[in-house]
């Protein structure tokens, strides 16, 4: 599982854009969910382009098996700089990680937050603090 290649998170992300059934989707979510904690398995699928997939499968799902799965995913990516350069980049990625806290399930709200604690700790810029005020603000509307 160490010495996966680019290919290989390119061929399963492709899986993931195709949206070919809601089966794939989850089989194809549980096998990145299994192989991004190891070596530099996060990064590769960051640069294969999972973030991005990911925050565009969230801003359309609501089935809670499939959120789940994305969020812990997006969990993990976010453990690099990489892909929390990557979610900042998605115009709706931080807001749709935090409209998932306590919308979907409690693993889902757990996820979501670590999510948002790695941006605060590693990535927080005066922008994306901004950004996360707005959020807030706007969430208390919403």
């Amino acid at each position: 599982m160490l010495g996966l290649k680019k290919k290989f998170f390119t061929q399963v992300i492709q899986v993931l854009r195709d949206e070919i059934s809601q089966k794939a989707t989850k089989a194809s979510l549980q096998l990145l969910v299994h192989v991004c904690p190891f070596g530099r398995n996060r990064v590769k699928a960051t640069e294969a382009g999972v973030t991005r997939v990911l925050v565009d499968l969230l801003l359309d799902s609501s089935e809670k098996m499939a959120c789940e799965l994305m969020l812990i995913l997006l969990d993990q990516i976010c453990q690099s700089a990489e892909g929390r350069a990557e979610l900042l980049n998605h115009p709706g990625g931080l807001a749709i990680v935090s409209k998932k806290i306590l919308r979907v399930s409690k693993v889902a709200s757990e996820r979501a937050i670590k999510i948002l604690h790695s941006i605060s700790k590693f990535s927080a810029t005066p922008s994306v603090v901004q950004d996360m005020l707005n959020l807030v603000w706007w969430q208390s509307f919403v």
